[in-house]
């Protein structure tokens, strides 16, 4: 996730040592270790845990990260990597690419707008792009021991919105940018579903998804961000229609470079729950989980290069009659 210290665009970063961990692990969990801005860093953010694991014992079963993935395999690849000329640097994906390294722990990833473009262009519906690393696609889904996670890459654009993908190698200007700005037909295809997500990506914010928490501190934080919250600009539209039809237990994002957490609550029309749930907190809501039994929620969170530790529960079946506390709302976290 992006935060205090995060790295710029293809620039360095700060390590930041401290993981904070939510929840409670069960023997049942599953540990995800959640990433915001990856930007190449992969040496670091697996070196990260393994030291996570190594001082507290807990290992970490899947890593996700959202964008900016950088998944750069030759200099070749410069031709679809759209950042200033001094941040077009080789990196270490490259040793990952050609089984030099293999990852420690297996990598799910969705694009963002700082990528090479044409490896992931080529894996339009989602596939490996190095041993023990998994690229979701341009919108997809899989599921994980139970766990279904979903992604939405690259970032969202009025004027390219609507538009087919026209956008073939060798790039130009503008096709290097456009390609990593998703389209209406990404997103119809996500609309689709008719299961509820354990764990939705993004890259960008869904629009308005401030407003769920923290807004005055975001502002204190980010005050440039104050004229597009006030004008109700910052995020994508898309994406928050997303998030109220799928409805995820928890949404991760990245792309602003800050922290911050949210929870939208999905209150039904007529349920017996709209009553109650405006007193609920996440916490209260993980704690009933796991007394019905259905499995705990975990999430750890650190500034990039390190990670966000996530322990997930078991999907819940869409076909059950009483709906889980925590089907009422999403957590979001970036």
């Amino acid at each position: 996730r992006g935060g205090r210290g995060q790295r710029n665009s293809g620039g360095g970063g700060k390590d930041f040592d401290v993981i904070e961990e939510i929840g409670t692990a069960t023997d049942a969990s599953v540990a995800i270790a959640v990433e915001g801005c990856c930007h190449g860093a992969l040496d670091a953010i697996y070196d990260r845990l393994r030291r996570h694991q190594e001082s507290t014992g807990k290992s970490v079963d899947l890593l996700i990260c959202c964008g900016d993935f950088q998944s750069i395999r030759t200099t070749a690849d410069f031709h679809s990597f759209a950042v200033p000329p001094k941040y077009k640097t080789l990196g270490v994906f490259h040793e990952y690419y050609t089984g030099t390294k293999v990852a420690p722990v297996t990598t799910i990833f969705i694009g963002g707008n700082h990528e090479a473009s044409q490896p992931l262009q080529e894996l339009y519906y989602g596939g490996w792009v190095a041993p023990n690393m998994y690229y979701l696609g341009a919108a997809g889904v899989v599921k994980y021991r139970g766990v279904r996670i979903g992604g939405l890459s690259g970032i969202y654009k009025s004027h390219d919105y609507q538009l087919s993908r026209f956008e073939r190698p060798p790039y130009d200007n503008s096709t290097m940018r456009s390609v990593y700005h998703y389209r209406n037909l990404e997103v119809y295809r996500l609309k689709c579903l008719s299961r509820r997500l354990d764990v939705m990506l993004s890259h960008d914010w869904p629009q308005g998804i401030e407003q769920y928490g923290n807004t005055r501190g975001l502002i204190r934080r980010k005050p440039f961000f104050e004229n597009e919250i006030n004008s109700n600009s910052l995020g994508s539209p898309p994406a928050m229609e997303l998030l109220q039809k799928l409805q995820p237990s928890y949404w991760f994002s990245a792309h602003l470079h800050v922290k911050f957490t949210a929870t939208v609550r999905h209150v039904q029309p007529g349920s017996s729950a709209s009553s109650s749930v405006n007193i609920l907190i996440p916490s209260q809501a993980i704690r009933a989980t796991a007394e019905k039994g259905d499995g705990k929620a975990q999430a750890t969170e650190t500034a990039s290069p390190a990670a966000t530790q996530f322990v997930a529960p078991e999907t819940i079946s869409a076909c059950g009659d009483t709906p889980d506390l925590t089907d009422l709302m999403t957590q979001f976290l970036s």
